[in-house]
């Protein structure tokens, strides 16, 4: 691990670390200003101390942990579980209606259909 002459200063992987997110993403962060990036020479990138400590998260700035990210779920209230369960019952019902009843046979494929069609019009052609 490098180490910096500043105890203010991280390295990219160091920032990394303690944000919990890969190299990557802190790159990407650095590309799109999230967090600010100091130069030391033509290649060495540093991210301030502060830029990844408690007062940075604070303001909004909190790094995306897991799929969701920062959204914060709370639990259904009882009238969304309700309506929840109203809803899959309704396209239960929805799908039943679609789908072939037991013994009939389901939807051709597509290639019967238009050869079906194709035959129809020719046949209307020709005399």
């Amino acid at each position: 691990m490098i180490t910096n002459d500043h105890n203010d200063l991280l390295t990219v992987s160091e920032a990394a670390a303690r944000l919990g997110v890969s190299v990557v993403t802190v790159r990407r962060w650095l590309k799109s200003g999230r967090l600010r990036a100091v130069r030391i020479g033509p290649r060495r990138v540093c991210i301030p101390r502060s830029d990844v400590e408690a007062p940075r998260l604070e303001r909004g700035h909190a790094p995306a942990r897991g799929r969701l990210g920062n959204i914060n779920l709370s639990p259904l209230t009882d009238a969304e579980v309700a309506a929840t369960l109203r809803f899959l019952e309704e396209a239960r019902e929805i799908s039943q209606r679609l789908s072939p009843q037991e013994g009939e046979p389901p939807l051709p494929p597509s290639w019967v259909l238009i050869n079906e069609e194709r035959d129809r019009r020719t046949e209307q052609l020709m005399p």
